[in-house]
């Protein structure tokens, strides 16, 4: 019989934790030296400031620029990996504001590394940027439990505090304090750490990110209120080999807690080597695999090698497209490995200086919040960005995921079919120069074949914010 304390010595990337501890420390070593000398070039140089993106920057989603439409940035131009080619369990899908969840007055996060930030609170090399949000939603349909539908009108307050810390760092904070109307919630405190930084070392550029998540949210996938504690750490670094190579090196790491589902605890390793083709064209070469260790459930291996082309057409377009195959092996006698197509494709193109086009398609397989089961599911979003009237900008997103929970006892089976769609539109403008509003409605509709997990939802809301 297998125990969690025989097999941990035996997983490689159980012994590269201590690795990862170490090369953060080096990394926060090396940006406590860059910091010591003055600030180098503005917010909008990638190579001297990380950037903190939320998941909507690749979609083209929430964080949008109010003052004007925002080029929508590619996965590689990030600190992030390509999440959906890394194995690992996901945070989950809020009921509220659809797959991409970021309000769009959150600018404190997805702008920073692409847009000038406001000024701020300067002491010596540390940068301030706190801020203030408020929210108002009312709701209909929402799953306060399995097959127990309520309506509901929720308040959100979110003070907040973004810290530029030299040219290498920066952290925020966003603890959110959320009100329900209706007594089968809960009310409850919402934590948000986010940390990135970026530098150069002996012929390296580094990339590293720490996010901290503690949520008490209606999760689509639980059907009901979920308290969980999600922590996903990055450790990344980029070589040019040549004047045409490139190679691409990175170390995650994925933790879950989720009360009354199960835990997951996953590592994993991305790495690709690129040629350039032409300017602004280069394939390459992408490979990776993990662990999920699930309490209680079936451990599993994977691994994963694809192909990809990233590049842009003039100015205007933006591409990326992968692609391949996934293995994922559960540790469980008699359970067959299952294989499976992977992919993450993303189009972006910014039809003119006020019209944003966005579209993205994902396949992957990932542990999921039921013990004994994976996920193996894929995601269309697209979205619609229009400044109006030079004060007003227009935001239209939607999306459909298809998504099947396998067995990892026995046999790869399926267990249950779920497709979760939404389509939301928002007007959003800014006000004062440091402040930020929208008004938004959605729809939003989940099918289940577990039928208590089925629930269709209207909700409109409005949300705020100012900051420094």
């Amino acid at each position: 019989m297998i125990t969690r304390k025989s097999i941990l010595p035996q997983i490689p990337h159980f012994r590269a934790l201590a690795l990862l501890g170490s090369g953060l420390s080096a990394a926060l070593g090396a940006g406590a030296a860059d910091n010591a000398s003055p600030p180098g070039p503005g917010p909008t140089d990638n190579r001297n400031v990380p950037v903190i993106p939320s998941r909507s920057d690749v979609t083209g989603g929430a964080g949008a620029d109010t003052s004007g439409v925002a080029p929508l940035i590619p996965w590689w131009q990030t600190n992030q990996p390509p999440s959906r080619l890394v194995t690992g369990p996901q945070i989950g899908t809020e009921v509220f504001g659809g797959l991409t969840a970021t309000p769009e007055t959150n600018y404190q996060l997805g702008n920073v590394g692409r847009l000038p930030p406001p000024a701020g609170l300067r002491w010596g090399w540390v940068n301030a940027h706190p801020f203030l949000g408020y929210g108002l939603t009312y709701g209909t349909g929402l799953l306060s439990g399995p097959d127990r539908k309520e309506a509901t009108l929720i308040q959100t307050v979110s003070p907040g505090l973004r810290l530029e810390l030299g040219r290498s760092w920066q952290v925020a904070y966003t603890p959110s304090l959320v009100f329900y109307e209706s007594s089968q919630f809960r009310d409850t405190v919402n934590q948000s750490v986010q940390l990135a930084g970026a530098g150069d070392w002996v012929g390296w550029h580094w990339l590293a990110s720490d996010d901290f998540a503690k949520t008490d949210s209606p999760l689509v996938e639980t059907g009901r209120q979920t308290r969980q504690t999600f922590n996903s750490t990055h450790l990344g670094g980029s070589r040019g080999l040549s004047r045409d190579w490139t190679l691409d090196l990175g170390l995650s790491q994925s933790l879950r807690w989720a009360a009354g589902f199960n835990n997951t605890y996953s590592w994993s390793t991305l790495d690709s080597v690129y040629y350039n083709l032409r300017p602004n064209l280069s394939a390459g070469l992408i490979t990776g695999f993990g662990y999920d260790l699930i309490d209680p459930g079936v451990d599993m291996w994977s691994e994963r090698v694809s192909g990809g082309i990233r590049g842009g057409i003039g100015l205007r377009l933006s591409y990326a497209i992968n692609g391949g195959v996934e293995f994922r092996q559960p540790v469980s006698p008699g359970t067959p490995t299952r294989i499976s197509p992977i992919a993450d494709v993303s189009v972006n193109y910014q039809a003119t200086h006020t019209t944003g086009l966005g579209l993205r398609f994902t396949k992957s397989m990932s542990p999921s919040y039921g013990s004994g089961q994976f996920s193996d599911s894929a995601t269309l979003e697209g979205s619609v960005n229009q400044r109006i009237l030079a004060r007003l900008n227009l935001l239209l997103t939607g999306g459909y995921r298809w998504e099947d929970l396998r067995s990892t006892i026995g046999t790869d089976q399926v267990q249950q079919t779920s497709d979760y769609r939404f389509v939301r539109i928002s007007f959003s403008t800014q006000f004062l120069r440091r402040g930020s509003a929208a008004v938004y409605f959605m729809l939003s509709k989940n099918d289940s074949t577990q039928a208590a997990l089925s629930y269709s939802s209207r909700q409109v809301g409005f949300n705020m914010s100012y900051g420094f």
